[in-house]
């Protein structure tokens, strides 16, 4: 009987120890997106390694996604760090997470105007100094998320660019890059990597507004 009851708490532990990495993971959603949409990501970071806190989530933006717009979460503060062609790069959190909780982030972006798999490589960084790099492959202990952005997926116009200003693009482009420059200013970014954010950013929209409208048409 202790022998079998051994055996049944080992087993118990090691489902324990699987499940809770499989669950852990930091996720990045949605998992699939339209191409040339504005979608609103949310980043899911779970805690993994209580009794231990998570402190700081920073995560890598795809070269070819350009984000703009950021949700506030309680408790934690965000910075960004420009790429070379002045787009949003990085995007740190740094707060209080609790050990057996997890915490929640967002922003709206751009996504690529061509379909194709977009991996969103993030840290994880603990109170004790801990860093877990969430930047490998699929089917890796430690999977960066991805998205898949086809060309059958819905489109989810998180912005509300095109809808009710498709038959105005320009017009529709030009307030929402009013809106841009007021959100990246209030990120911390310098003069230079703004302007080249704006021009990028409207041009990014403009192509929005167009394939919505030509879509409508259709």
């Amino acid at each position: 009987m202790r022998r079998g009851g051994l055996s049944l708490a080992l087993v118990f532990g090691l489902w324990a120890v699987i499940t809770t990495s499989a669950a852990a993971h930091i996720q990045v959603s949605p998992t699939v997106a339209a191409p040339n949409d504005t979608v609103k990501f949310t980043v899911l970071a779970p805690g993994e390694r209580a009794p231990h806190r998570s402190m700081e989530v920073i995560l890598k933006v795809p070269p070819e996604v350009l984000a703009y717009s950021f949700g506030e979460t309680p408790g934690w503060r965000r910075t960004t760090q420009d790429s070379d062609n002045g787009s949003i790069g990085t995007i740190v959190w740094k707060g209080d997470a609790e050990p057996d909780g997890f915490v929640e982030f967002s922003f709206l972006a751009a996504t690529p105007p061509k379909p194709g798999k977009i991996a969103w490589k993030a840290l994880q960084v603990y109170d004790d100094g801990k860093v877990v790099r969430w930047i490998g492959g699929p089917a890796s202990e430690s999977p960066a998320p991805v998205t898949d952005v086809r060309a059958d997926a819905p489109l989810q116009n998180a912005g509300g660019e095109g809808a009710d200003g498709a038959a105005s693009a320009g017009r529709g482009t030009e307030l929402d890059a009013g809106a841009i420059s007021t959100n990246v200013a209030q990120s911390g970014g310098g003069g230079d990597g703004l302007d080249r954010r704006l021009a990028i950013a409207a041009l990014v929209l403009a192509s929005i507004a167009l394939a919505v409208a030509v879509r409508r048409r259709g």
